[in-house]
């Protein structure tokens, strides 16, 4: 959790152990006429899954909102139009039967900011910047 200076709430937050199996449990309660607040959730890279979020309203009859927010193995990732090749880089290869349509569904998967449909074009490439640790790159070509 990252702390959020303007919000007026109580955090309690409960580490991970024998009772606990989630990463992170926390409850955020609200002070007196406050109806707002901003979660900040830092992500190590590499930990995926949702953060589900579950909003209890103080009004009557007691209602619960779920709100699901899915995590992706590389979320510190976004989306850039350069990449620099003179910068070291690593490369991982696929090759098999599969379809652009596939390999566009994987990339959906692991990083954020896919659009739903592939591109219309016989081969895609798509390059990503770290926003964590030093902007490192990724680049990836499918076709």
């Amino acid at each position: 959790l990252v702390e959020v200076e303007r919000n007026a709430s109580v955090v309690c937050q409960q580490t991970q152990n024998e009772f606990n199996p989630w990463p992170l449990l926390a409850s955020y309660r609200c002070q007196a006429n406050v109806s707002r607040i901003e979660l900040r959730v830092k992500v190590d890279e590499g930990t995926y899954g949702p953060i589900v979020v579950y909003v209890c309203p103080k009004i009557h009859p007691k209602t619960v909102q779920i709100r699901s927010y899915e995590v992706k193995p590389l979320s510190s990732h976004a989306r850039v139009h350069s990449f620099d090749i003179a910068r070291p880089l690593n490369t991982l290869s696929f090759s098999g039967n599969f379809s652009m349509a596939e390999a566009h569904s994987w990339l959906s998967l692991i990083v954020p900011g896919v659009p739903a449909k592939p591109p219309p074009t016989d081969s895609a490439t798509v390059n990503y910047q770290s926003t964590s640790n030093a902007g490192t790159q990724l680049q990836t070509t499918y076709s």
